[in-house]
């Protein structure tokens, strides 16, 4: 969307950009970072989707796009759980192998991991995958937070291979 990595604000501008990007889109489903991301930037986003949801459907909010349906959104766990209490897992058993081959192609990421706090990227995301999936009786699995406030517009049914936490 063209924001400098590490600078990333919720201000009107930035604001609007979302909502453009969510009207262009006019998705069911929306996925953002948690609030209690490590990044900064990851928080500012997750904190800025959530208030566009709404606001995408408002005609008198003016923009590129006309308005469209609210979308429901998830909320993504955190790089290691923490501060994340996971209400669905998704079993994503099948599908590990191209995930983590995926991961292993954001080289600046690996590499910036490994330099700042010795993590092993992939394998810190096979680990935790681990362990949601034995929350819910899978090997590897992605957990998530349905956003349930005012308008409810869906619910867990729309993740695949989806799972409640107990």
């Amino acid at each position: 969307m063209g924001f400098p990595d590490e600078f990333l604000f919720n201000d009107e501008g930035t604001r609007r950009r979302f909502i453009d990007v969510i009207r262009q889109a006019s998705p069911d489903v929306m996925f953002a970072h948690a609030t209690s991301d490590y990044h900064p930037d990851h928080r500012v986003a997750g904190e800025i989707a959530l208030d566009a949801r709404i606001l995408c459907s408002v005609p008198l909010i003016e923009g590129a796009f006309a308005p469209c349906f609210i979308p429901h959104v998830f909320t993504m766990d955190t790089l290691d759980g923490s501060d994340f209490a996971p209400e669905h897992v998704v079993d994503i058993t099948d599908v590990i192998e191209h995930k983590s081959a995926v991961l292993g192609e954001h080289a600046s990421q690996r590499e910036w991991l490994n330099t700042a706090y010795g993590m092993d990227y992939q394998e810190s995301m096979r680990e935790h995958g681990r362990a949601r999936g034995d929350l819910v009786g899978v090997r590897y699995g992605e957990a998530f937070r349905s956003i349930n406030t005012f308008p409810q517009v869906g619910g867990p049914d729309l993740l695949p291979n989806v799972r409640a936490v107990a």
